[in-house]
């Protein structure tokens, strides 16, 4: 089930790249539009450690879309080790300004207590808000709640 989950979380990636915005000042938009012209060149080229330098300074900079990829590039291992506590963290920043691929991310974390505390009922909340915010992973992942009864109420209908 987490290969599976986690394979569709790759698919994600691809899609959100398309989205990632830019708020800030004059000066700032110039800056940080290089920034995401070199993470998602990094990122084609399979560059990981360049492109979670750049989605870093981005998601630092308080864009929740590159909160995303670099929750994904510390949940994922890409261009750094593996660091659940990290992903956590990005994750929570953008699953908080409503990005559903975060909320689902978290959802499947605190599902299985990576980086936090396992807690099925903040796993159904988080995706509850993905799969309404559109997120199919999360979908599915809701279907699957409601299906075995794990932190709701059985409803096979």
């Amino acid at each position: 089930m987490k290969k599976q989950l986690r394979t569709c979380f790759c698919l994600f990636l691809f899609v959100l790249l398309v989205f990632i915005c830019i708020t800030g000042t004059a000066e700032g938009q110039d800056e940080e539009k290089n920034w995401v012209e070199q993470a998602l060149k990094a990122y084609d080229a399979q560059d990981y450690e360049t492109s979670l330098y750049y989605f870093t300074l981005l998601a630092d900079a308080g864009d929740p879309n590159a909160q995303y990829m670099t929750a994904s590039h510390y949940f994922f291992s890409r261009g750094t080790e593996q660091d659940f506590d990290k992903a956590a963290v990005y994750a929570r920043m953008s699953a908080e300004q409503g990005i559903p691929a975060s909320q689902s991310l978290l959802a499947i974390m605190y599902l299985d207590g990576l980086g936090v505390e396992q807690n099925v009922a903040k796993a159904v909340e988080f995706s509850q808000l993905a799969a309404d915010g559109g997120d199919a992973q999360a979908q599915f992942l809701l279907g699957w709640f409601y299906d075995y009864g794990i932190g709701v109420d059985q409803d096979i209908a």
